[in-house]
């Protein structure tokens, strides 16, 4: 890679591609899109202020939404959504969020026969916020508040598998943020939020990724 992004965020666009998303260069400059296509990493348009923390959704492999993030050591939040066209290399704002959490949680699934981006919380925040729900295909958002259950406080890691949302449970050890050996399930078709599933210790900076129906764990145990 041409740059090192920190506090980046990377998908998956398919066969052999991905894309990273928010990174710091230098304080107060925005980092740039790197792509990995080819073969190779190729920069590509970032957006034009500093941000890091985001949270990407593709609807497919050429527009990816950014959802949240911050603009700075102070975790100030970047309160919107943003989209990206690949083939014109090209973002336009898409509007504020419904929720200012500057990490928020976010997954995509098929939700009352539309095609949403669920956001609720942040990785940043213990209090409990009612979902949030971004249509795809209109580019709105709806306040789920009265349609959906509450999650469960603080969180991160949100994958989705089908119908199903997954995230891993967080708490608050010292003065930072780490995850916990447990899994919240919220259930897009049966709109409600299922037992917690245990988990192996994922340490401070434990990641899980989806891959053909299962779920894959990286674990990094950090030791002081």
């Amino acid at each position: 890679m041409h740059y090192d992004h920190k506090r980046g965020n990377a998908i998956n666009l398919g066969d052999d591609e991905a894309i990273v998303v928010g990174s710091i260069i230098n304080e107060g400059e925005g980092g740039p899109v790197e792509i990995f296509e080819n073969g190779a990493w190729a920069i590509k348009k970032g957006l034009d202020f500093n941000v890091r923390g985001v949270r990407l959704i593709a609807k497919n492999a050429n527009e990816i939404y950014s959802f949240g993030g911050f603009s700075d050591s102070n975790l100030n939040s970047v309160n919107r959504v943003y989209k990206y066209d690949r083939l014109a290399d090209t973002w336009t704002d898409k509007g504020e969020m419904l929720d200012g959490s500057n990490i928020p949680n976010c997954g995509r699934v098929e939700y009352q026969g539309r095609d949403k981006v669920l956001c609720f919380g942040s990785e940043m925040s213990e209090a409990q916020v009612a979902m949030m729900a971004f249509d795809l295909e209109d580019e709105t958002w709806t306040d789920l508040e009265k349609a959906a259950p509450t999650p469960p406080p603080y969180g991160s890691l949100v994958f989705a598998l089908g119908p199903k949302l997954y995230r891993v449970r967080g708490a608050r050890r010292a003065n930072w943020w780490t995850r916990q050996d447990t899994l919240d399930v919220f259930d897009a078709v049966q709109n409600e939020w299922e037992p917690t599933v245990a988990l192996p210790d994922v340490g401070l900076y434990g990641d899980y990724v989806p891959y053909d129906g299962v779920v894959m764990t990286f674990q990094v145990i950090v030791k002081k």
